[in-house]
């Protein structure tokens, strides 16, 4: 009885495990199948061969910033931007010192220019005058050196005038120098303020530079920069050499001949003034009219005669007639042999 039971139970499991490997295996089928409807068939091709890249050839690791190649040693690029900063904090202390050095410039021509005016004041006339009544003068000696000794002995001026022609002519050309003189020291002058202004040019190059090799990566680059602002900064040293030792030797030298001449011219005058030429006079003679012409005619207007009016009047005028008639061939004769009559 336990025997066929147990070989009823055997047959019924084997249906069952026989029927669930059948459903699994058409569950299966049927979704391959649907895999196959759904995906799209694709078409058989020959893999492709890639080459290998040579060993020589580098891809890029830095950024294109500025739109050129900045490939190279940051490293080394931060190297040159610690030097170019080093160069220019020194390009500023140098053009500190042609700062002061232009201000002494101007001190110092200041200062010359109120000494000179000093010594001017003493003068009492202005060069401009001196220089016209100087010229007034040696024009005066181009007519004397036409008159006789007689005349010269009637006129004591122009004699004076005559003998002290040499210390005129020297007092001119002294005024001419000093002239120049202070030409070329406002020019000294002119040539400082100049070659401040290329001092300032080369610092603001220098920091355009500068300010560049902070943009850039390439180590050459900012290696060619930095050169530059080196360069600028020996261009500034060089200009501070020249206000120092050569132009300023140079412009005291100026300064020193001005005050010289200027004493020289004092005593010309001194000296002219004791020889009777009182060239402040003259200049205000000048002033008022011209010593030998309006003075002159304005004497020889004053002694012409004046015709006098009325009968008694008329009767002086005969007489004076008759007097210059008389008189005229006896000055004539003595006027032959030199004698004034």
């Amino acid at each position: 009885m336990t025997l066929p039971i147990l070989s009823l139970c055997l047959l019924f499991n084997v249906a069952l495990y026989a029927n669930d490997m059948i459903s699994s295996d058409l569950n299966e089928d049927s979704i391959v199948d649907e895999q196959q409807h759904d995906e799209p068939i694709l078409e058989q091709t020959e893999p492709e061969i890639v080459e290998p890249q040579q060993a020589d050839v580098l891809m890029p690791n830095t950024l294109n910033t500025l739109g050129a190649d900045d490939s190279g040693n940051w490293v080394l690029k931060r190297v040159w931007w610690e030097k170019a900063e080093d160069a220019f904090g020194k390009i500023m202390a140098l053009n500190l010192q042609i700062a002061q050095q232009q201000m002494e410039y101007f001190s110092a021509r200041n200062e010359i220019d109120k000494e000179l005016d000093g010594r001017k004041r003493e003068l009492i006339l202005t060069f401009d005058d001196l220089e016209k009544t100087i010229t007034h003068l040696l024009g005066l000696v181009e007519k004397t050196e036409s008159l006789g000794e007689l005349d010269l002995k009637n006129d004591s001026f122009r004699a004076s005038v005559l003998e002290n022609k040499d210390q005129l002519i020297k007092l001119k050309d002294d005024l001419s120098k000093l002239s120049k003189l202070d030409s070329e020291m406002d020019q000294a002058i002119i040539n400082v303020i100049d070659q401040v202004q290329k001092c300032n040019d080369y610092e603001a190059r220098a920091w355009e530079d500068f300010k560049q090799i902070g943009r850039v990566l390439n180590d050459e680059l900012a290696k060619s920069l930095y050169y530059q602002v080196v360069n600028y900064r020996k261009n500034i040293k060089m200009i501070l050499r020249y206000l120092k030792s050569d132009l300023h030797p140079s412009f005291e030298g100026l300064m020193a001949r001005a005050v010289t001449l200027l004493d020289e011219i004092k005593k010309t005058v001194v000296q002219l003034r004791e020889n009777g030429i009182d060239l402040v006079y003259e200049s205000k003679m000048i002033h008022e009219g011209a010593r030998y012409s309006e003075q002159a005619e304005a004497q020889s207007h004053s002694q012409k005669p004046v015709k006098k009016t009325g009968i008694w009047g008329a009767v002086q005028n005969i007489l004076g007639m008759l007097k210059d008639l008389v008189l005229w061939l006896p000055r004539k004769l003595f006027g032959l042999f030199g004698i004034k009559f």
